[in-house]
Order: C-alpha cells, then sequence, then structure tokens
C-alpha cells in the first residue's frame, strides 16, 4: 500500500465546513450590528419616514463626522443638499440597515448643539421623527443650506442671514445611492 502524504490526505468535511462557513457567519455578524446600531441610533426610524428612494443630486460631503442619536458616525457620513432637501447616508460597508435618507427642508428644524471638540455644531430634528437628533459641524450645516438657495433659519443668525461658506464640497451632480 503506497504511503500518503499529509498534503494529499483529503480534507475532512468538517474543515471544508468550517472554511465555507466562517465567512458567511463574519458578513452575517457584520450585517446583524449594522441593524442593531441603525436600530440603537435611530436610522431606522428616520428612514421609515425619509427613505432616500432616488438618487440624489447636488452638493454633496463626504467623510463627514456625525452623529445620529446618541451614536457617533466618525467620518462615515455623506451628507447633502439641493433646493428640496437634505440627503444623507453611510458609506456602503456601512450601509445594511442603514438606507440612504432623504428630508424636504420643511421638516427640519434647526438647533444649536453644544460645542464639540473639532468646532461648534448644529442639531437637525425632522418634523416626522423629532425624538432623533442629527449632529453635524456647523459649516457643514451652513454649505447645505447656502446650497439649498432657500432663506432657511441657523440657530444664532436669524431668518434670512446671509449664510457664509466654510470649507471646500464636493460638486457632484451624479446620482448618489
Amino acid at each position: 500500500m503506497p504511503s500518503v502524504t499529509p498534503s494529499e490526505q483529503p480534507m475532512h468535511w468538517p474543515a471544508m465546513l468550517a472554511i465555507v462557513l466562517f465567512p458567511v457567519l463574519l458578513v452575517g455578524l457584520w450585517v446583524a450590528i449594522l441593524h442593531l446600531i441603525a436600530t440603537a441610533s435611530g436610522w431606522r426610524a428616520l428612514a421609515g419616514a425619509y427613505a432616500g428612494d432616488r438618487p440624489f443630486q447636488g452638493r454633496t460631503y463626504s467623510g463627514v463626522n456625525g452623529w445620529v442619536g446618541m451614536l457617533g458616525y466618525g467620518w462615515s457620513l455623506t451628507v447633502g443638499g439641493n433646493r428640496e432637501g437634505f440627503h444623507m447616508s453611510v458609506m456602503r460597508p456601512f450601509r445594511p440597515g442603514q438606507p440612504p435618507l432623504f428630508v424636504p427642508w420643511d421638516d427640519v428644524r434647526f438647533e444649536s448643539g453644544q460645542a464639540l471638540l473639532l468646532g461648534p455644531v448644529v442639531d437637525l430634528r425632522m418634523r416626522r421623527v423629532p425624538r432623533v437628533r442629527i449632529r453635524l459641524p456647523e459649516g457643514v450645516v451652513r454649505d447645505l443650506v447656502q446650497a439649498s438657495e432657500r432663506a432657511l433659519e441657523l440657530p444664532g443668525t436669524g431668518a434670512g442671514a446671509t449664510i457664509e461658506s466654510h470649507g471646500t464640497p464636493e460638486v457632484d451632480s451624479s446620482p448618489r445611492g
């Protein structure tokens, strides 16, 4: 009987099953965690009222640091604004359970937020889901309001105040999901 070296031995089915199942379980765990984050932050509630069901076109900022509810979305947000409203999405790897949002400007209320280590912020409250706060850097919010070409009142400015641009936005007219 010829001898069989370890490299020539057939792999046992438990080892093959583990090799196949590990990536599936890892992806499943990732998706489950993202769904828990969406629920805990309030993103799921916002998506129920303001699902961004069409591609967004307008001025956008990628890599924005912000908060939804009590959870931080460290530099993973894309936010945008146009004449109709406010867009927000997360980077694709974080998207399961957190679909893009689109909120008409008439449903957005601006509040002063407490200044954080990274600078002043503005809190956004949505009319249909007022319990969930979105907190974004003040300069980004001011640029989004400027992109709206509407007279929207930010905290501390008064109605119709001149909005000065801060930062360099991405001007992108391609659809965003």
